[in-house]
């Protein structure tokens, strides 16, 4: 005797892996990332959660470590500047107190890495400016923030340096002066 198929409240055939849960109906996915721990995500519908599925075998086919990918910003930082030796300690010490100064108790910098996108630097960045911060301020961030991505998407924590052109088009407004892009 063949066994019964699992459905959602629907009748839609689950596969392997997929749940309906009972209480508030939301769809949740089991597996196993690259170092054999049991993950779960949910979704409100089904094809939400078969979209978020292809995303997570997609990675996980080439390689890309999503159990990190819950790490802050913040963390990915620290991480970077760990791995960073060819700093002049003064260097360090500059590269630390911006950082710990703008970023570390932003909403940018305590983010999960696998969730920032370009908008979120882009909007960081604008922030920045309509307080006033130079154009080469801004561009001091960036070069903080860039190549920690950078070392994620490299490490195959993530797919894409979300930081790569967040910077464009930000400028800064003088009255009477010429707008300078840090581009």
């Amino acid at each position: 005797m063949a066994g019964k198929k699992r459905t959602d409240n629907k009748g839609r055939i689950l596969r392997t892996g997929e749940m309906q849960r009972p209480e508030d109906n939301r769809y949740l996915y089991r597996y196993f990332d690259s170092t054999g721990k049991r993950r779960i995500i949910y979704a409100l519908t089904l094809s939400e959660l078969r979209e978020k599925e292809k995303q997570i075998q997609r990675d996980l086919q080439d390689g890309i470590d999503i159990s990190r990918g819950d790490m802050t910003l913040n963390q990915l930082f620290q991480m970077y500047m760990d791995n960073k030796t060819d700093l002049r300690e003064s260097t360090r010490c500059n590269y630390i107190s911006v950082w710990n100064n703008g970023l570390k108790d932003s909403v940018l910098g305590n983010m999960n890495i696998a969730q920032i996108r370009q908008i979120h630097i882009h909007s960081f960045y604008s922030e920045l400016v309509k307080k006033g911060l130079s154009a080469n301020t801004v561009k001091l961030y960036h070069n903080l923030i860039y190549p920690a991505l950078e070392l994620a998407v490299n490490s195959d924590i993530i797919r894409k340096n979300p930081a790569k052109d967040a910077k464009q088009g930000n400028r800064r407004h003088k009255e009477g002066a010429h707008s300078h892009d840090y581009n």
